[in-house]
């Protein structure tokens, strides 16, 4: 399956996202708009092609709309046609009307908004519609904040964000006509999303606040990107879910981003997938917690364990006292030359990870 070129945030920039439209003249020429229904406003999308791979910056685009925006076009006459609805519940525009339709026209006045945001090799570009200020020049590499996540598909609504983590700009440089600034960020991984914010003041060299002070920028391939050595280890909470498995953090000392859990559903649990080099037998070692819950007393709990579709059998994974205390089982398995799959599932009432 391909991956999207733009991922979209639920509620930070999109809840019910319309149709996209292109956008034919002006500044944000080539690039998209589009409505939300729920989030409301119109975002506007830029892509680009990065080792044949789709993938673009979204950025709020306009606000303050009389209703949620279902539809927009352009009209003959090149003003922006908006078509608004609306009902209760998560159907609509918190505080708005239920229906709508509202003509966008452009005014001479300018706005001072990031115009493009480029992936280049070692960090991004960002164009801006004017020339930034002094103040900004002097702090610039101060004047940004990232961090970088990524989304494991999930039989359940939504999608929480997983491995996420800080990013840091280690240098900042600015063209001579000052509309772009080039960032250098380490540690960016093709397959996550980065977000953006320039918090105010951030000014242009006329005196305008910056518009729109965030980005998402989906990285599906990422220039110069080298992946790092295999640590022979892999992190549950990025596997693929089964059944109800989810991702948590209430407990201590787990190894990564979170650990995986709510496994007491029949069928909840984790698939990994493992490439070995060789056909033979491979240890594999489970760190896991086992506390009280879902039963009032302490006791060992078993998973059912499947490598490349087949069931090996139930696995006991002895009770560690609580769920802070973390133990490791071990077993056989025969694998094959290549990728193998494997995946531990509830059988009976458990919550081991």
């Amino acid at each position: 399956m391909s991956q999207p070129a733009l991922w979209l945030p639920q509620n930070e920039i999109a809840n019910s996202p319309g149709n996209p439209i292109l956008v034919e003249d002006g500044e944000f020429a080539g690039q998209m708009l589009l409505g939300d229904v729920t989030y409301g406003g119109i975002q506007r999308a830029f892509l680009e092609k990065v080792d044949g791979e789709y993938q673009g910056a979204v950025f709020r685009h306009t606000a303050g709309l009389e209703v949620g925006a279902n539809r927009i076009l352009y009209g003959p006459d090149g003003a922006l046609y908006v078509g608004g609805t609306g009902e209760g519940g998560n159907w609509g525009e918190s505080g708005k009307l239920r229906y709508g339709l509202q003509k966008l026209v452009p005014v001479a006045e300018d706005s001072f908004d990031m115009k493009e945001m480029r992936l280049v090799e070692g960090g991004f570009e960002i164009e801006y519609t004017d020339p930034v200020s002094d103040e900004v020049v002097a702090n610039l590499a101060d004047a940004y904040q990232l961090k970088q996540w990524t989304y494991v598909p999930t039989q359940q609504y939504g999608g929480p964000k997983v491995d996420e983590q800080p990013l840091f700009v280690t240098d900042a440089t600015v063209s001579e006509d000052r509309t772009t600034v080039t960032l250098t960020v380490d540690g960016l991984k093709p397959g996550y999303v980065v977000h953006l914010r320039s918090p105010r003041p951030f000014a242009s060299t006329g005196g305008a606040e910056l518009l729109s002070t965030e980005a998402w920028y989906t990285m599906n391939s990422v220039p110069g990107y080298v992946a790092p050595a295999e640590r022979g280890w892999y992190e549950a909470e990025t596997a693929q879910p089964l059944g109800a498995s989810t991702i948590a953090f209430d407990h201590s000392n787990y190894s990564g981003s979170g650990f995986a859990a709510n496994m007491q559903a029949t069928g909840s649990g984790r698939q990994f997938s493992v490439d070995v080099d060789e056909a033979g037998t491979y240890p594999i070692h489970l760190r896991y917690a086992n506390g009280i819950h879902p039963f009032p007393e302490l006791r060992d709990k078993d998973v059912s364990l499947y490598v490349n579709g087949e069931k090996i059998g139930p696995w006991t994974l002895p009770t560690t006292g609580d769920w802070k205390t973390w133990g490791t089982a071990t077993r056989d398995v025969e694998l094959q030359a290549g990728v193998n799959t494997i995946a531990s599932s509830r059988t009976r009432a458990t919550r081991a990870t």
